[in-house]
């Protein structure tokens, strides 16, 4: 990959309406409303405590 095709996840809060697990520790984000984030251009959902656990690129 060169530097020129490396994205950034871009991450915004997001409410889900069907059961949906986070792509890094595979439990359930739940919760009603704003259970976890969700990356804008990749779709990768996690728990907001997951963010910091994560490569930094889609």
């Amino acid at each position: 990959r060169t530097d020129d095709t490396i994205k950034k996840h871009r991450f915004r809060t997001h409410t889900y309406t069907s059961l949906t697990f986070c792509d890094k520790c595979t439990k359930t984000l739940f919760g009603l409303l704003r259970q976890g984030e969700q990356c804008r251009d990749c779709g990768y959902n996690v728990h907001r405590s997951c963010i910091s656990e994560l490569p930094p690129c889609c």
